[in-house]
């Protein structure tokens, strides 16, 4: 196991718990909420990486690389939420291109 290796060990778990105790918080906030499911979204992209160099012949590796695309809308949804411009026209269009472009990219890596 590599030193990369552990680090998305380390960022995995940071994450998750950073991400659980927000929710935990306070769960009728928007923002609060939203935070959560990007660092549940960054603990699983890294988790997935550790899992994939664990047992490199498992076929892990294509989760991690769709969990690659997952990270723009999660980030998106963040800084929607963080900005207050989720209700702008623009934001929304790339907000849904980049989910839709994400869920194309998953069925292409999982179904090859």
């Amino acid at each position: 196991m590599d030193a990369l290796a552990q680090t998305a060990l380390l960022v995995s778990l940071t994450s998750f718990s950073l991400g659980f105790a927000t929710f935990a918080r306070n769960v009728r906030n928007k923002l609060f909420l939203v935070f959560a499911v990007g660092c549940t979204v960054i603990s699983t992209w890294a988790l997935f990486y550790f899992i994939s160099t664990v047992w490199p012949d498992g076929g892990w590796y294509g989760y991690h690389l769709s969990l690659n695309a997952w990270l723009a809308p999660a980030g998106l949804l963040f800084m929607q939420s963080m900005m207050r411009i989720d209700r702008w026209v623009t934001s929304r269009v790339l907000f849904y291109g980049s989910l839709g472009m994400c869920l194309v990219m998953t069925v292409m890596v999982l179904f090859g």
